[in-house]
């Protein structure tokens, strides 16, 4: 992995699980693009961990939550092409299993980090079409739970 052009990004994300599903987005920039992973995201200056899922879930899928528990800290590190720049990612992300409080989930794109959310079953999903790191955590939360 390259030194280049170091980025870390620091971000809280939610597991909602329903039935043998999990609730993602498809990102639509970064390191991540056209990508399955968790929504959440950037925790923003004098907000807190809670603070900052609550506000990405209501961005990204247009739902409220509620929090269950921790499941984990998570990193995972790799090298992208960020505008025509070879960029190293450093990726930190607290995660936490949540419920959300309405199934009315907004599926199209949220004009910013995701291109839409939907309910997909665990076994659809693959090391081709999910972010590294959360392979990292569902890998790990499927082992413990």
């Amino acid at each position: 992995m390259s030194n280049e052009n170091p980025k870390i990004h620091l971000g809280v994300y939610g597991l909602c699980m329903r039935d043998d599903k999990i609730l993602v987005i498809k990102k639509s920039r970064g390191a991540y693009i056209n990508l399955y992973d968790l929504p959440g995201g950037r925790l923003e200056f004098g907000e807190s961990i809670e603070e900052c899922l609550k506000r990405e879930y209501n961005e990204e899928i247009g739902v409220g939550i509620n929090i269950i528990k921790l499941i984990g800290v998570f990193e995972y590190q790799c090298d992208y092409l960020k505008r025509g720049i070879m960029t190293h990612l450093h990726h930190v992300g607290v995660y936490y299993l949540v419920d959300i409080d309405s199934v009315d989930i907004r599926r199209g794109a949220d004009g910013h980090d995701s291109l839409g959310a939907s309910f997909v079953e665990t076994k659809k999903l693959n090391k081709d079409n999910m972010s590294g790191i959360f392979q990292v955590v569902l890998g790990s939360f499927l082992r413990t739970n």
